[in-house]
């Protein structure tokens, strides 16, 4: 059974982009790491966790519609926002 999001957040809280990039190098596993512009959605918090594939659907409103929705539904997901654009989103 694969850990969960909390699980995985648990263990990469203590963690450093160092020491993965060391394991990583050590384990000869490809290092994927975003480019350091990349920043959390919410202020503060790590970017660790599952990563889901999704195919561009031709436009970059989706994002700011999805921000907008989330200040009405704090538990509302990306992944459910673009579902319901219609997007093929992918496991």
């Amino acid at each position: 059974m694969s850990p969960g999001n909390a699980e995985l957040r648990d263990r990469f809280s203590t963690l450093t982009t160092p020491l993965v990039a060391d394991a990583c190098l050590r384990l000869g596993c490809a290092m994927r790491c975003p480019p350091p512009e990349m920043l959390p959605l919410v202020s503060g918090k790590p970017i660790a966790g599952r990563a889901l594939p999704v195919r561009h659907m031709g436009s970059v409103d989706a994002f700011p519609e999805y921000l907008a929705r989330r200040v009405e539904k704090p538990d509302y997901t990306f992944r459910e926002h673009l579902a319901s654009l219609g997007a093929a989103v992918e496991v």
